[in-house]
């Protein structure tokens, strides 16, 4: 008897010691840089000052070392490519090839214009 309980009680010891290692979301610190020219677009109110460790530079061009809080939240996401029958689709699905006249006729049209940049 005294051999059953305790092999449940390390049972349920290691279910729920395991069940807490599960979280494996590792945050780590990405330093993401932006080209000269580029960094005097986004941000032309910020001075650049050449420090070690704020600037890079790569193939002749200059990296500045980009430390607002919007860039450093970014998350990249990796290319699919898409064949030639996929584009044709979502063209005629955007451009409404196939929609119907009738209905298209009773339905206002218009464009969406966000005031803000779309995050994604």
């Amino acid at each position: 008897m005294k051999q059953k309980t305790l092999f449940i009680l390390v049972l349920i010891l290691s279910i729920s010691f395991s069940s807490v290692a599960q979280n494996t979301e590792i945050k780590s610190h990405r330093r993401s840089y932006l080209k000269l020219a580029e960094y005097k677009n986004k941000f032309p109110d910020k001075k650049i000052v050449f420090t070690k460790g704020k600037y890079q530079v790569y193939k002749n061009d200059t990296l500045i070392l980009i430390e607002d809080k919007a860039y450093l939240n970014r998350v990249s996401v990796p290319y699919e490519e898409k064949d030639s029958t996929f584009l044709e689709i979502y063209k005629d699905i955007v451009y409404r090839k196939y929609s119907n006249k009738e209905s298209a006729s009773r339905q206002k049209e218009y464009m969406r214009l966000w005031n803000r940049p779309i995050k994604i």
